[in-house]
């Protein structure tokens, strides 16, 4: 009999209504007419609508007119097995807005999953929030009809108060049997029922009426007395029409919440409030972390077993909280295939009356979100770097660096373009790739996929390309190359070997990363130009400095020079005015006997005598500057000689030396050592000013002992044999094929010589030997002073050692006659002093030197010497000359050898020029003459 009853959910209502609630995206349930039969929470923000304005209406009327839902998702579905998904870009009627459609299979039609349409509707319909998952179960009995009946199945009491919601009445019931009641197919069903009662059983049964379109619970007991007999037998009728209503409905949401579980990429799952029983997990589990599902329903906490070692300590004490708070972690798991994945895991706790009764949670598959912050990571640290990067070649190796990580390839390298020679050269590249690099890439292999790109400007892709070992020479194929030009300054090569396919949204990164790479090379250029300019800047500043300080010692050396009298006093005085200087540290002087080729140390400034070592060879610089007669520098004392002299510059505090030989011309007086605090200090222009610097205190020095001798009161003379065929003396003697000797010696102020000789020959006329005296290159012309009787010829030479070295020395020439095979002279030297080095010099300018003879004697009288001093005083080298030239040539015997005229001729003056000249000379030698007398 029809009864009425409330609702109960069962806990299948509860999980289905549960997960899709707990949907995060907006999410519709749409019949095969495409009428819309349930809507979550979330679909409001789709069609800006509430979910009671949008239940029972037609989907076709929200989107685009174009949209077509039988054609576009009810057919295509249709088609697929039960399993698949249809996937489809829609746009809103009342926005335009495209949105993307995830379309699955349901029992009773369709559920439609909504998401942008940029987004993967499965990957990213997060399900974000979570209601309780069961509600409480409501014990209560419905109200219905209770009927009591005899063991004939006559009704003896009816009441309840469905009566009021059906078109029976007690009275129907009371004193009627069942078979009177109900017609005969419904009788049929329910006399079972009650005569179990009569019998002593209780049973009950399910019952459709489809007069009145309702269906009934019958449940029949018996009803006994005291002593247990069975005495009638009691009918209960509830109308369960709307429990079976909703335990179909609960049906079809049961088996389209596992048709949703199952299509989406996420866990589900849920558990008890102890966390102690897993009560439910979504098969993605077995997908995601390669364990089976009932692993996990058999152990609450074995997902643990996959947790990486690296984040176990954190997950497991965040777990530990999950039962008093909700919990959201990101996580690494390792796959039984040792393939590592991330997770995003969370949990929400569902109350009842403010206490716990279970949690619900989702895990999600976020390695490929991962990968990218990875990768927009590295792409960030790489441009940072490159930023504070100095060099393109640095850029280079992080860029490099970075695209093995964006691309998720090992193999790659960076070629810069060398605007020199045309070329791409290989600045970094991965170990990996490092044997597939051929070398310079430039347009003679312009078919190289490197060059192409660099020479078109635009990123190049070449597949299945052969590239040869430079290691073995196999070759290897690879998938592709990709080469992405970075500016103007080069080009990216990445290559895969793997058979997978580029990926674009990588590669969009891979060609951000060479734009700023570009972008940083270009700092760094234009950074480079700046420092070259301030290096430059830097240099001219060292250069004025080292200029100024040049000056400075220069300045210094000649005023000293000025104030110094003797040798002694020079080397004093320069050691200690260069000691004094901010330039340098100390100096010291060293005197130079070149027969013995030996320094001797004569005067020091600035140094401290107590860090001076006896172990170092202090002297082997400064004699290769005297033996080469150059300067010679060691720039950094400290770091390249060895550890004695190292001690004894660190003691001593100087860091560079220079050795200045002190030069007069070709003699070498010592050599002046200069100590200065740094290395490095003696730059190619002060070398040049220290080493005019020694010619200047060279030529002092030579001066001084010149005045020293020409004062002193004694002289040496000196005979000696050059036996040297090649000697000029010997050369004119096999011109004449006679003798040469020696009349007269005068130095010309335009540094040539002027000879007197007198020629023993009879084999050549005048002309004769003045043609063959002529005939050498260092004789620039000759002159017969006289004829007979023996011809007497003034010759004009140049370069003859001899002459240098006595004019070097203040010497005279006292004899010369030489023959072809050599000359023998004697010299006369104003100073002992100067005579070992006037030797050396003579003998080293000519072969086969033998010393015949040495002898000191005193100086001629001093009214002589006042007498010639005087004389040089008055008149010029030029009227000196023009007056030994008459002497020699007779005009002043008697009668004349030789007449005015033709002197004058020879000379190449006028004949007044030589009158005039012959008066000055005689007025000029009684002068001096009756001035000496007088004193």
């Amino acid at each position: 009999m029809p009864s009425a009853s409330r609702n109960h959910p069962t806990f299948e209502q509860t999980v289905s209504s549960d997960f899709f609630a707990a949907l995060s995206e907006p999410v519709v349930i749409v019949d095969k007419k495409g009428v819309i039969r349930h809507a979550n929470e979330h679909i409001p923000s789709v069609f800006e609508r509430s979910v009671d304005s949008l239940v029972a209406t037609a989907i076709q009327s929200h989107l685009s007119v174009s949209f077509d839902f039988h054609a576009d998702i009810l057919t295509p579905l249709s088609e697929t097995t039960a399993d698949d998904q249809l996937q489809l870009r829609v746009g809103l009627r009342k926005t335009s807005t495209k949105i993307g459609i995830t379309a699955v299979s349901v029992e009773d039609g369709v559920a439609l999953l909504f998401a942008p349409a940029n987004n993967n509707p499965i990957v990213t319909n997060a399900i974000n929030h979570r209601e309780e998952m069961y509600r409480t179960l409501i014990e209560s009995f419905p109200n219905g009809t209770v009927h009591l009946y005899d063991d004939s199945l006559r009704f003896t009491l009816s009441e309840g108060q469905l009566f009021s919601e059906i078109d029976y009445e007690p009275s129907d019931f009371i004193g009627k049997t069942l078979d009177e009641v109900f017609e005969t197919s419904v009788y049929e069903k329910l006399k079972p029922v009650y005569q179990s009662a009569i019998e002593g059983r209780s049973e009950s049964i399910e019952l459709d009426v489809p007069a009145d379109d309702r269906s009934y619970r019958v449940m029949s007991s018996p009803v006994r007395n005291d002593a247990g007999a069975v005495v009638q037998g009691m009918v209960v009728t509830q109308d369960i029409t709307s429990e079976i209503e909703m335990r179909e409905q609960l049906e079809r949401e049961e088996k389209r919440f596992h048709e949703l579980a199952t299509h989406i990429d996420e866990v589900f799952w849920i558990s008890t409030p102890d966390k102690s029983k897993m009560l439910y997990v979504s098969p993605a589990y077995a997908d995601i972390w390669g364990r089976s599902c009932e692993s996990l329903l058999n152990d609450a906490y074995s997902f643990l077993d996959n947790v990486h070692p690296d984040d176990r300590d954190r997950i497991n004490t965040a777990i530990e909280k999950q039962t008093q708070r909700e919990y959201d972690e990101e996580y690494r798991i390792v796959r039984p295939d040792g393939s590592i994945r991330w997770v995003r895991d969370q949990a929400f706790l569902v109350r009842e009356a403010g206490e716990i009764v279970r949690i619900v949670g989702t895990s999600k598959d976020i390695t490929t979100r991962k990968q990218y912050e990875q990768t927009l990571t590295s792409l960030h640290d790489a441009t940072q770097e490159m930023m504070s990067a100095e060099t393109t070649v640095d850029i280079a190796r992080i860029t490099v660096t970075a695209a093995s990580t964006i691309l998720n390839h090992s193999l790659a390298g960076c070629y810069l373009f060398d605007p020199t020679s045309y070329q791409l050269y290989p600045a970094s590249v991965t170990d990996d790739a490092t044997e597939y690099v051929q070398g310079p890439v430039s347009a003679e292999n312009g078919d190289s996929v490197a060059w192409r790109a660099f020479e078109n400007n635009a990123v190049e892709i070449e597949e299945q390309v052969s590239v040869p070992s430079v290691v073995d020479g196999s070759t290897t194929l690879f998938n592709y190359i990709v080469a992405i030009p970075v500016g103007n300054d080069g080009v990216l090569t990445v290559g895969s070997t793997e058979d997978t396919p580029v990926n674009g949204e990588r590669m969009q990164l891979a060609e951000l990363l060479c734009a700023n790479a570009a972008a940083a090379m270009a700092r760094c250029e234009r950074e480079e130009t700046l420092r070259q300019r301030e290096r430059t800047l830097e240099t001219r500043n060292e250069e004025l400095e080292r200029l100024h300080r040049i000056t400075e010692v220069t300045r210094s050396v000649t005023n000293t020079l000025v104030r110094s009298n003797t040798r002694t006093e020079i080397e004093q005085s320069v050691c200690a005015t260069l000691a004094g200087t901010r330039t340098y540290q100390f100096a010291r002087m060293l005197r130079y006997d070149r027969i013995e080729a030996a320094l001797t140390e004569v005067e020091t400034a600035g140094i401290d005598r107590r860090h001076t070592t006896t172990d170092v060879d202090t002297t082997a610089r400064a004699l290769r500057a005297a033996q080469t007669a150059t300067t010679v520098v060691e720039s950094d004392i400290v770091g390249s000689v060895s550890q004695p002299r190292r001690r004894h510059a660190l003691r001593n505090r100087y860091g560079s030396v220079a050795a200045v030989p002190l030069l007069d011309g070709s003699h070498v007086y010592g050599v002046l050592e200069i100590f200065a605090d740094r290395a490095n200090a003696f730059g190619s222009r002060e070398r040049d000013a220290l080493s005019e610097v020694g010619e200047t205190i060279g030529y002092a020095i030579a001066s001084t002992e010149r005045h020293a001798a020409m004062i002193s009161d004694e002289l040496v003379e000196v005979s000696f044999t050059i036996s040297d065929p090649e000697s000029i003396f010997a050369q004119f003697a096999q011109a004449v094929n006679g003798t040469i000797t020696h009349s007269g010696l005068i130095a010309l102020d335009d540094g040539t010589s002027r000879i007197f000789v007198t020629v023993e020959t009879t084999e050549h006329t005048t002309n004769e030997l003045l043609s063959r005296l002529t005939d050498f290159d260092r004789v620039s012309h000759a002159t017969v002073l006289l004829e007979d009787p023996k011809p007497t010829v003034a010759v004009h030479v140049t370069n003859i050692a001899l002459f240098d070295v006595l004019l070097a020395h203040s010497g005279a020439l006292i004899s010369l006659t030489a023959n072809t095979r050599g000359f023998d002279a004697t010299v006369s030297i104003p100073s002992a002093t100067l005579v070992s080095d006037f030797i050396s010099e003579v003998g080293g300018a000519y072969d086969s030197f033998t010393l015949t003879a040495k002898q000191q004697r005193e100086h001629p009288p001093r009214s002589i010497e006042d007498f010639q001093t005087a004389l040089r005083n008055e008149l010029s080298t030029r009227e000196l000359d023009i007056l030994q030239t008459a002497y020699i040539s007779g005009y002043f015997e008697t009668p004349r050898a030789v007449s005015g005229s033709e002197l004058a001729e020879r000379l190449d003056i006028t004949a007044s020029t030589f009158h005039r000249t012959l008066r000055r000379g005689l007025k000029s030698m009684l002068d001096a003459s009756l001035t000496t007398s007088s004193e």
